[in-house]
């Protein structure tokens, strides 16, 4: 069928900052997850995967956050890195070549409430943090267009961030 599978398990927070969430960690300061145990295996049995957890943990000495403040997810740098990462390891495989258009970034920042006071369920508790402003970059495609067009990023629309619109080349 030439179906490919690329596994990504994905670190949860508490795997990459365990000294957040309890006192009973190893000598290393680090809690093994059941998932860098399923990391091994995948290899050992020939299965593609990414390794997260140890970028994560690179990353997490570094100085922004791998994760949002009160949040399970991922800061904008981290997806980022994580998503170069991916697309390094596909190449890598020689599953795909190196596309041909080109994509410059924006920063755009998100508003993004704590989904962990969210889980806790209690009321009044998800008012009582106020949002988190997150840094994101959107893709912007860039390319040339017969009749020297190009597709360039749109400020004029700021409510959509990967809007584009063709203008004429200079």
């Amino acid at each position: 069928l030439g179906i490919r599978l690329l596994v990504l398990p994905i670190p949860g927070k508490p795997a990459i900052y365990p000294e957040k969430l309890t006192r009973r960690v190893d000598a290393s300061g680090q809690v093994r997850s059941h998932t860098v145990r399923l990391l091994t295996r995948l290899e050992q049995s020939g299965i593609a995967a990414v390794d997260l957890f140890a970028l994560f943990e690179k990353l997490r000495r570094g100085t922004e956050p791998v994760y949002l403040l009160r949040d399970t997810h991922w800061s904008g740098d981290a997806a980022r890195i994580a998503a170069e990462t991916v697309a390094a390891r596909i190449r890598e495989l020689g599953w795909v070549d190196r596309g041909s258009v080109e994509y410059g970034t924006r920063t755009v920042t998100v508003n993004r409430r704590s989904d962990i006071a969210r889980m806790i369920r209690a009321p009044g508790i998800e008012s009582a943090y106020p949002a988190e402003a997150v840094r994101c970059r959107t893709l912007i495609p860039i390319c040339t267009w017969p009749r020297g067009l190009s597709m360039t990023a749109s400020r004029s629309r700021p409510h959509s961030p990967g809007a584009a619109v063709c203008t004429r080349a200079s």
